[in-house]
C-alpha cells in the first residue's frame, strides 16, 4: 500500500514539474474545479454514484443556460441550485437516508 501511495505521489510530482514550464503554477490551482465538484457531490447526495452523475448533468446544464442568458450570474447559479435542492431534499437528489442520524 505504501509503495502505491509513493508511486502516485511521485507521478503527481513529475506531472507538476513537467506542467510548470508550460503554464503559470500557483498554490490555488484547481480551486474553481474543486468548488464545483463539491457542489455536485452535495447536490447529488453523499454515497450515491448515480446522484452525482445526475447532479453533474444538472449543474452543467443550469450553468450553461445561465451563462448563455446572464453571463454575470453563471457562477452564482450553481449555488442557487444547491440551495434549492438542499431546501427541498436535505440529503441531495438521490442521497440515502441514514437511520443513525435521523
Amino acid at each position: 500500500m505504501t509503495v502505491i501511495v509513493m508511486l502516485g505521489v511521485g507521478m503527481a510530482a513529475m506531472g507538476g514539474a513537467f506542467f510548470a514550464p508550460i503554464t503559470i503554477v500557483h498554490p490555488a490551482m484547481g480551486a474553481e474545479i474543486i468548488t464545483v465538484a463539491f457542489v455536485v457531490v452535495i447536490i447529488g447526495g453523499l454515497g450515491s454514484f448515480w446522484g452525482v452523475v445526475l447532479a453533474a448533468l444538472l449543474v452543467g446544464v443550469v450553468r450553461g443556460i445561465t451563462i448563455h442568458f446572464v453571463p454575470a450570474a453563471g457562477e452564482a447559479s450553481i449555488y442557487v441550485l444547491m440551495f434549492l435542492v438542499l431546501l427541498f431534499r436535505p440529503r441531495g437528489l438521490l442521497g440515502e437516508r441514514i437511520e443513525k442520524f435521523e
